[in-house]
């Protein structure tokens, strides 16, 4: 699985919540902790797997970027 694609925050989060809802007490509870550790997981790793990812496949040098732009007015 690509690391890239684990940045499913809000479905992860709107799944355990609706667990929650649904199941009230330590089912509920437990889906929504996981899905809250998959969240924060996913933040974490996903932008690394994505660039990763994107430079095997020859998308993204090493040294591609936000390159900020210093404009000086005349």
């Amino acid at each position: 699985m690509i690391p890239g694609l684990l940045a499913c925050g809000p479905n992860s989060m709107s799944i355990g919540l609706a667990f929650a809802l649904r199941f009230p007490g330590r089912v509920g509870d437990t889906v929504l902790v996981c899905a809250a550790s998959a969240t924060l997981l996913g933040e974490l790793v996903a932008p690394t797997g994505l660039r990763l990812a994107l430079r095997r496949a020859g998308e993204a040098t090493a040294d591609s970027g936000p390159h900020p732009t210093v404009e000086v007015a005349a």
